[in-house]
């Protein structure tokens, strides 16, 4: 859903600049952007913490030791790119005019996406049992 904000805002998502004061001009659409911007990283308590922990978890378990640190090592580079757009638009001051409101349907998808991304970071189970039971029915 990262992609659906940066698609809403148009030309001015193009470009790291467009993302400036962001906070400032639409703090709810900004708000949305971070959750996604911290999952991506994989900060608690974000689907994307909770993914990556399984994997590298996962890996160590395997006996993949330097995967895993390969893994947490390219994660710490992209947390870097990733939170310099959260920089960008809670730091710096509005650039340009501001930007279009998001129609309500859009807004409304986006919400419930974040929602999504912070229900699977605290309890990862109820968005992987329904498909692992779902795999168990298949195999038997």
């Amino acid at each position: 859903m990262f992609g659906a904000v940066v698609i809403g805002l148009g030309e001015k998502g193009e470009t790291l600049e467009g993302y400036e004061g962001l906070a400032a001009r639409r703090p709810w659409t900004a708000a949305l952007m971070l959750v996604f911007l911290l999952s991506l990283t994989g900060i608690p308590p974000t689907a994307g913490f909770a993914a990556k922990f399984l994997v590298f978890s996962s890996a160590l378990r395997a006996g993949h030791w330097a995967l895993a640190v390969l893994g947490v090592l390219c994660s710490v580079v992209s947390a870097f790119f990733y939170l310099r757009v959260a920089v960008l638009m809670y730091m710096k001051p509005p650039r340009g005019e501001e930007p279009q409101a998001f129609p309500a349907p859009v807004m409304a998808v986006i919400v419930l996406a974040a929602a999504a991304v912070l229900l699977a970071g605290v309890l990862p189970e109820a968005l992987t049992a329904p498909a692992v039971l779902a795999g168990l029915r298949q195999m038997y």
